[in-house]
């Protein structure tokens, strides 16, 4: 992340609740919580979607806090939190949607999700055919597609639809300009703009940006090994690895072009943006992971 991260959940930092102590120590404990109380013989891919639901739900409970309270409906904020993903409360609960979805938009979002759908089922199929691993990252890129560019993108036009600021979480990402671009303004907007107030700009305020941008990165890996790497019981460091090869080009990206020509500076970004965050996505869903967790929950939802 760099401070060029525009959210209007900044304005909300200032906001009373609990100490910032308090905020952290809920996040961290609910998912460990939770995940001890999974029976030892549970499959791991319990484990694992019992973590990602807990840590998203701490996430929302984080971002609640830093909420600027308004005269907003029972039903508006029922709606934040069980049928919207995003984390800007105060966007979600205070503002006007931006922009209307068109036809067009439509199409795009439920095509997204049905694609996403068919691929997650052809991950059944081979891996039921002895392509286990081709399975798995099948199955893996489809359920990404469904879920977070397809179906995220669908509630989005659902509530901008009634004027409710919803943008989408997932804004063309392969149209992306470089490293900084597609983890600052197109890949989960959500996360940023839950760690933008949480953890970047009091960080950037206080060391400079190459901090707060280094312990937001440092951040999502964590994020991930609990996800990934706890469930698997293997490949720790990976996803941390994996981020921290995100932040250092972010890093490199902000400093290495500013002197470039606007042609070559494109090019570099885009170059390096899909050598840095495709080519090492193999760490990031890292053996262990796809063997002991992906793959026996292909195999229990298509025996």
């Amino acid at each position: 992340m760099a401070l060029t991260i525009n959210s209007h959940a900044a304005t909300a930092a200032a906001v009373r609740g609990p100490s910032m102590a308090v905020r952290w120590l809920a996040l961290v404990s609910l998912p460990f919580i939770a995940m001890s109380a999974v029976p030892r013989d549970a499959p791991r891919w319990v484990l694992m979607w019992i973590g990602a639901f807990t840590i998203y739900v701490a996430c929302k409970w984080l971002s609640w806090t830093f909420w600027r309270p308004t005269a907003v409906s029972i039903g508006r904020r029922a709606a934040w939190w069980m049928g919207w993903p995003g984390m800007d409360a105060t966007r979600f609960l205070a503002g006007k949607a931006n922009s209307l979805p068109r036809g067009g938009e439509w199409a795009a979002a439920v095509g997204k999700t049905v694609f996403g759908i068919v691929l997650f089922l052809a991950a059944g199929d081979l891996a039921g055919h002895g392509r286990a691993i081709t399975g798995a990252w099948t199955g893996m890129a489809g359920f990404i597609l469904a879920m977070h560019c397809g179906l995220f993108h669908l509630l989005s036009c659902v509530w901008r639809s009634v004027d409710w600021q919803a943008e989408p979480l997932m804004d063309r990402p392969l149209a992306s300009g470089g490293v900084t671009e597609f983890w600052s303004r197109r890949w989960n907007r959500a996360f940023r703009d839950l760690v933008y107030p949480a953890i970047f700009r009091p960080l950037a305020s206080r060391y400079g940006a190459a901090v707060g941008t280094v312990a937001v990165f440092t951040f999502s890996g964590l994020v991930h090994e609990v996800v990934i790497s706890v469930p698997a019981s293997g490949g720790y460091g990976l996803p941390t690895l994996y981020f921290l090869l995100q932040g250092a080009a972010v890093l490199v990206e902000s400093r290495s072009i500013a002197q470039r020509t606007s042609r070559s500076r494109q090019f570099y970004r885009r170059l390096l943006a899909a050598f840095v965050i495709a080519v090492p996505v193999p760490i990031l869903f890292h053996p262990p992971f796809v063997h002991a967790v992906v793959v026996p929950m292909l195999n229990a939802i298509w025996p």
